[in-house]
């Protein structure tokens, strides 16, 4: 048996209010109830944009109306295989997606929850480290889009954070 990644995308959803920008964060039911940034599989024959605005419509019932690719991409192996399991991780993508209003109306079949965060308490709360590097990316690039600077660099913090967790 060949052991597969599975092709997906990473999708920072976003928006504004006043100068600040608020994440989306929503709890799984499954895989641990963790809180996760939206996440898409890719389809043959559907382009990622296509295939982000249905995935948001699904989970979200909002509408993106601004969608980025970024270049960052890379993969990841699940906690837990089975010997039987194919599929062993994602290989991802990374897009953010701007919407414009907070009624959210979750797909009760795969979440329980949602959040808008700031990028401080989104950061912190994310269990992944690939999802971390992934809101840290898109958050610089959109805090320099919408001329917004922090008081603090987040990146220096949450850098220095990660080293101590690993002494």
């Amino acid at each position: 048996m060949e052991l597969k990644y599975k092709n997906t995308l990473i999708i920072v959803v976003y928006k504004r209010e006043a100068k600040l920008i608020k994440y989306l964060l929503l709890k799984r039911k499954l895989h641990g109830k963790s809180w996760e940034l939206p996440r898409a599989d890719i389809e043959e024959k559907i382009s990622a944009i296509k295939t982000i605005k249905k995935e948001i419509k699904r989970q979200t019932n909002q509408v993106p109306y601004y969608i980025k690719k970024y270049s960052f991409q890379g993969k990841y192996k699940y906690e837990k295989i089975n010997s039987n399991q194919e599929i062993i991780g994602n290989k991802y993508k990374l897009y953010s997606a701007e919407i414009k209003n907070s009624n959210i109306k979750l797909d009760s079949l795969t979440h329980l929850d949602y959040k808008f965060l700031d990028y401080k308490k989104a950061i912190e709360i994310l269990n992944l480290k690939e999802e971390r590097q992934s809101l840290i990316l898109v958050n610089e690039k959109l805090l320099t889009i919408f001329h917004l600077k922090p008081k603090v660099s987040f990146k220096q913090k949450f850098q220095k954070r990660l080293k101590r967790k690993k002494k």
